[in-house]
C-alpha cells in the first residue's frame, strides 16, 4: 500500500475486493514458485477523489502475446491445455474487467512467457473526510452503522431497511430461521421460498415488488443459478437485485453467479454484518408509516422461562453460534434443538444414499450439514462435512469414502446427543428417570410419545416426520444410539423398517433399564 493512498476512500469495497480475489486466485493457480505481490497506489488525484491502480504481480507461468490478446473475454482462457491442467473458465476477468468500468477505470496485463505477469485495474473513488465511517448508507447514522458492521446491532429495526419486502430462498428450516429472523429485527418484511420454482412464481406473481431476493445455490426442484436466470428473463437488475448465499465460495461459484445475473455472494454460514452490508448496498430505502413495520411471523423459542445456555459440550462453539445471531440465547436454543433434531439421522441417512448409488442426495445431505453446522458454532463437523462433500463431487470410491464418514459420524451423532440431552426440558423427577448422559426423561411422556410415532409409522403416515421432530429432544435422550436408525428409514420412506428400528430402541431401552 502506497504512502500517497488516502486513509479513508469512498468507494464500493465489495467491487474492489472482488477484482482483487479474480487476480490473486489466478496468481496463485498459475504461480509454482516464487511470489505474488498485491499493490495499490494513485494513479491521479483531486481534490475530491483518486483513480486508485491495484496490480497483483505473480512470478508464474506468464503469457504469449497471442495469448494476451484473448484475455478479459467471457470464458476464454489462455489455451485449451491451460484450461485442463489448472481448470476455471476465464469469466473471473471479463467479470474484473466489467467492474473497473462500472467504478470509471479500466484494466490491463503486462506479462511474458515464462516470467510471470501482472494484472492491473484502476477505480476512481472519492476521498473521505470522516475517519472511523468509510461508508454511509441513506437513514443510518454511525452508531447504527458501525453495530451493524459488528454485528452489536439490537435497536430494533434498522431506519433505512424499516418496510423493505425481501424474498428469502432457501430449503433448510434451521437456515430460514437464522436469516429470517435477522432479517426481521431490522424492520425487513420477509417472505421466504423453499426452492428456485417457488421463487420465481413469487417473483413472478407479486403485485408489489420485492426489493431485494436472497438466493441460496443448492436447492431441490430448481437451483439458485437456474432460477436467477429465468428471473432476469423479465426483470433486470435495476428492478430487482439478487444476492446470492453459497458454503462452496469458489471461484467457480462466484462466476456462475455473477454470470447468472445476480449482484453480490454472501458465503455461508452468514456473518450477519456479512448481511448488513449486502443489504446496504442493494435495498433502497423506502418511505414507511411511522411505527409500522409488517412482520413475517417466525418461531422464536418457547417458555415462559429464559432458556439456558449450554456450555461445555465438545465440538461446540458457543460464542461463535450466539454471534449468528447477534448474542440472543433463546433464538441460538431454537437453532441447537432444530439442529439435533435434523442431524440425528445424518450418517444413517448418507449411507443409506451411497448404498442405493445416489450420490446426488449423499452430496446434497453432506453440503446441509456442513452449512448448518457453521451455523450453530461446530466448525470440526462444518470442517468434516466439506471434505466429505468434495470428495463425493470428486467421484471417491465407496470404499475411500467410509473412513470421512466414520469421521464424521464420530463427531456429529455425540454432538447431536450431547445438544439434545442439554436442551431438552424435564418435569417433574418423581414421573421420570435420566438418559445416559445425565438429561432427565419423563417416562410418562415418553410412553406417550412413542407410541403415537409408532401407530404413524405403521399407518406409513408422513406426518411421523414432523412428530420426529417436535419431539426430537425427548426422543434422542431416550434413544440415543437407535433414534438416527429410525430417521433414516422415515427419510427414505421405509416405514416397515422404521418400525423394526423403534422397536428395537424400545426393547433395548427396556432391557437396558
Amino acid at each position: 500500500m502506497a504512502a500517497d493512498v488516502p486513509e479513508v476512500l469512498v468507494g464500493d469495497p465489495l467491487r474492489l475486493g472482488q477484482i482483487l480475489i479474480n487476480y490473486a486466485n489466478n496468481a496463485v493457480k498459475f504461480t509454482e514458485q516464487g511470489q505474488v505481490n498485491v499493490t495499490l497506489r494513485v494513479s491521479e488525484q483531486t481534490e475530491s477523489a483518486v483513480l486508485l491502480y491495484g496490480a497483483v504481480t505473480d512470478t508464474g507461468i506468464g503469457l504469449t502475446p497471442a495469448q494476451l490478446a484473448k484475455l478479459f473475454q467471457s470464458f476464454q482462457q489462455a489455451d485449451t491445455s491451460t484450461t485442463r491442467r489448472y481448470g476455471g473458465t476465464g469469466l473471473g476477468l471479463s467479470i474484473s474487467k466489467r467492474l473497473a468500468e462500472l467504478m470509471g477505470g479500466t484494466v490491463g496485463v503486462e506479462s511474458e512467457a515464462g516470467l510471470g505477469s501482472t494484472f492491473w485495474f484502476t477505480a476512481r473513488v472519492g476521498i473521505g473526510k470522516t475517519p472511523g465511517l468509510t461508508r454511509t448508507s441513506p437513514g443510518l447514522d454511525g452508531s447504527t452503522v458501525q453495530a451493524l458492521e459488528y454485528g452489536t446491532f439490537s435497536g430494533g429495526a434498522v431506519p433505512a431497511l424499516r418496510g423493505a419486502r425481501l424474498l428469502l430462498v432457501e430449503d433448510k428450516d434451521l437456515n430460514q430461521q437464522v436469516a429470517g429472523e435477522l432479517l426481521t429485527d431490522a424492520g425487513v418484511v420477509v417472505e421466504i421460498a423453499e426452492n428456485g420454482q417457488l421463487a420465481l412464481d413469487k417473483v413472478t406473481a407479486s403485485t408489489e415488488p420485492y426489493d431485494l431476493v436472497l438466493m441460496d445455490m443448492q436447492m431441490p426442484v430448481m437451483d439458485g443459478v437456474t432460477a436467477a436466470q429465468r428471473i432476469r428473463q423479465s426483470i433486470n437488475a435495476a428492478q430487482l437485485p439478487i444476492v446470492a448465499m453459497t458454503a462452496n465460495a469458489t471461484q467457480q461459484d462466484l462466476e456462475h453467479c455473477m454470470s447468472a445475473g445476480m449482484q453480490d455472494v454472501l458465503t455461508k454460514p452468514i456473518a450477519p454484518s456479512d448481511l448488513w452490508r449486502a443489504l446496504r448496498s442493494w435495498i433502497k430505502p423506502r418511505a414507511v408509516a411511522s411505527g409500522h413495520v409488517e412482520r413475517t411471523a417466525l418461531p422464536e423459542a418457547s417458555g415462559a422461562a429464559e432458556p439456558q445456555l449450554p456450555d461445555g459440550i465438545e465440538g461446540l462453539d458457543t460464542v461463535l453460534g450466539l454471534k449468528r445471531v447477534l448474542g440472543k440465547v433463546p433464538r441460538y436454543v431454537a437453532m441447537l434443538e432444530r439442529y439435533a433434531a435434523s442431524q440425528a439421522g445424518t450418517v444413517a441417512a448418507l449411507n443409506a444414499a451411497l448404498a442405493a448409488d445416489d450420490r446426488e442426495t449423499a452430496i446434497r445431505l453432506a453440503h446441509t450439514t456442513k452449512a448448518v453446522s457453521g451455523n450453530i458454532g461446530a466448525s470440526t463437523v462444518q470442517e468434516l462435512a466439506g471434505q466429505l462433500e468434495q470428495a463425493l463431487r470428486a467421484g471417491e470410491s465407496l470404499e475411500a469414502l467410509q473412513p470421512r464418514l466414520l469421521a464424521l459420524q464420530r463427531c456429529v451423532e455425540p454432538l447431536v446427543v450431547a445438544i439434545a440431552d442439554r436442551v431438552a426440558t424435564g418435569t417433574s423427577p418423581a414421573n421420570g428417570t435420566s438418559s445416559a448422559t445425565g438429561a432427565f426423561i419423563d417416562e410418562v411422556q415418553l410412553a406417550e410419545v412413542t407410541e403415537h410415532l409408532r401407530q404413524l409409522l405403521s399407518e406409513m403416515d408422513f406426518e411421523a416426520n414432523d412428530w420426529l421432530q417436535r419431539h426430537h429432544a425427548l426422543l434422542t435422550a431416550a434413544y440415543p444410539r437407535q433414534l438416527p436408525a429410525v430417521l433414516a428409514a422415515v427419510h427414505t420412506f421405509d416405514f416397515d423398517l422404521a418400525v423394526e428400528q423403534l422397536d428395537a430402541a424400545v426393547s433395548a431401552r427396556t432391557g437396558a433399564s
